[in-house]
């Protein structure tokens, strides 16, 4: 079977041939993408060349050669030029382009809205009516946009293509471009840290990062790239670089998981990038019950995505504050990878349709920064009940349960935290009792004894353990666990030993807690 995947060009090139009439392109960068279909066309044999127009809502109808604008002049025949300027006047003139002719239209996902705007409907007749006159010779409407929500009436009559973003082979053409423009003779060895920091980027920004971090007094600046990366992608809706974060070494306790993902960043597949899903549960949250589908939408599409592009990834569920959220962070500082953060929330739409194309955006980003199998995923969860199987499935590194740590991993914990924070008195630590504390109520009272100048034991008595406050949740993460999932402290699975309760002896990555630890 043959497994070739085509690029946007070549499905392009496809459809002009079969004659289809209209087109919706997603793309990241407008002008490259006419460019490069100007591009093709001009290599074609002169009589066999065709028009190319494009459209704005300021400037009306533009000709992106010669014929184009040969075009334009017979289509108006006399006409102003502002005859065009509106979406849905220049649609009506366009039954006058001659045959052949391709017409682009910019940011033309504005005109498709169900906001009610009372032009939409119009404007979805009107791109109708051109369906059969363009494909009666030849004619094409090519609408522009960074990603489209199609009407039910058009998404028969439309061919949807994505560009994609710059590969590594158009990278590194654009980064000696920049250097040869600068006068700047790059080392070799310095292209693929540049290829590295760019990409993801679509390639107009990707030149212009690139021209502005080589200069001939510095030559090239490649932290100057990452940064660039990462204000572009921030602005990508859902999607967050994560900057904060430790190394393993930085987490107490955790021995077994952090030997795991020690070989696994070691491996063959090494990881260029971790997406970090946060409460994953509550990313999810109303999947096959909201009634706008928007949780379904998504759901369907990140399922999708991780089968087809060959993504593994983890889910991390226990104790609020056992260091799940802070372990998913670390993973991509030890690999020296992007950490980006996923919000699905942020990618809902009010409409169905809305929600799948903003998510579509934003993995199309992370596979251009991942490439394909590059991207590992990891969840974090306080409730892996609301997960469903068909999404476990897709993690196909485990199961993970972060229960409290116990009397060892407490000190380690404190002594990373202690040598942090070297003003706090390490010695009123023996007035502390911190049985069943987690990770983070250890972080709290350091920190708390820094900021407001107390002793150790002082900060600790505004500390409400976890495991009292929220012990009957404790206790089912626990059950739940048993037997069912990995064990962070320990190889194999997590084994509860006595009471699931964590005020009495309970276990913990097959160790018994004592209230006298």
């Amino acid at each position: 079977m043959d497994t070739k995947k085509f690029t946007m060009m070549e499905l392009f090139q496809a459809g002009r041939r079969a004659g289809t009439p209209i087109f919706a392109i997603s793309s990241f960068d407008y002008e490259a993408t006419i460019q490069q279909i100007v591009s093709w066309n001009a290599k074609k044999a002169a009589d066999k060349q065709e028009p190319i127009i494009q459209w704005d809502s300021m400037r009306g109808w533009m000709g992106r050669n010669e014929l184009g604008k040969k075009a334009i002049e017979e289509a108006l025949s006399g006409e102003p030029i502002e005859s065009t300027i509106g979406p849905i006047g220049q649609l009506e003139f366009a039954v006058k382009l001659p045959e052949d002719t391709m017409l682009f239209m910019m940011n033309a996902q504005h005109y498709f809205d169900r906001d009610g705007q009372p032009a939409a409907p119009k404007f979805v007749q009107a791109v109708w009516n051109l369906r059969d006159i363009f494909k009666s010779n030849g004619r094409s409407l090519i609408l522009l946009g960074p990603s489209f929500t199609i009407p039910a009436e058009l998404q028969q009559d439309v061919l949807r293509l994505d560009e994609e973003l710059p590969d590594d082979e158009q990278l590194d053409v654009i980064i000696r471009a920049a250097a040869a423009d600068a006068g700047v003779d790059l080392p070799e060895d310095s292209i693929p840290l540049a290829i590295d920091a760019l990409r993801g980027i679509a390639a107009f920004p990707a030149e212009q990062a690139a021209a502005m971090s080589i200069t001939k007094k510095h030559g090239l600046n490649v932290a100057q790239l990452w940064e660039r990366k990462r204000q572009l992608i921030n602005e990508t809706p859902a999607l967050t670089v994560w900057l904060n974060g430790e190394k393993f070494n930085d987490l107490g306790g955790l021995a077994e998981i952090k030997s795991r993902f020690r070989r696994i960043i070691a491996g063959k597949r090494r990881p260029r990038v971790v997406v970090w899903l946060d409460e994953i549960e509550k990313q999810m949250a109303g999947v096959g019950t909201d009634t706008s589908g928007t949780s379904t939408d998504q759901l369907g599409v990140l399922l999708n995505e991780m089968v087809e592009k060959d993504y593994t990834g983890t889910i991390f569920v226990g104790v609020p504050g056992a260091a799940k959220s802070a372990m998913a962070k670390a993973i991509g500082n030890e690999a020296e990878v992007l950490t980006i953060k996923l919000d699905l929330g942020d990618a809902k739409g009010q409409f169905v349709g809305q929600s799948e194309e903003k998510i579509r955006r934003a993995m199309k980003i992370i596979e251009a920064v991942g490439g394909h199998g590059g991207a590992f995923f990891v969840a974090t969860s306080n409730d892996i009940s609301a997960i469903k199987p068909e999404l476990k499935r897709r993690f196909k590194k485990g199961i993970w349960f972060f229960d409290l740590p116990d009397s060892e991993e407490r000190t380690a914990i404190w002594n990373i935290f202690l040598d942090k924070y070297p003003d706090v008195d390490p010695n009123d630590l023996m007035n502390v009792d911190d049985s069943n504390w987690t990770g983070d109520e250890i972080r709290t009272c350091v920190t708390t004894a820094w900021e407001e100048e107390v002793s150790l034991s002082e900060a600790a008595r505004s500390i409400i353990p976890v495991a009292i406050s929220g012990r009957e949740q404790v206790e089912r993460l626990r059950r739940e666990a048993n037997g069912k999932y990995n064990s962070t402290g320990a190889p194999g699975a997590y084994t509860l030993i006595g009471d699931a309760d964590p005020t009495q002896n309970a276990a913990n990555s097959g160790r018994k807690l004592k209230l006298d630890d």
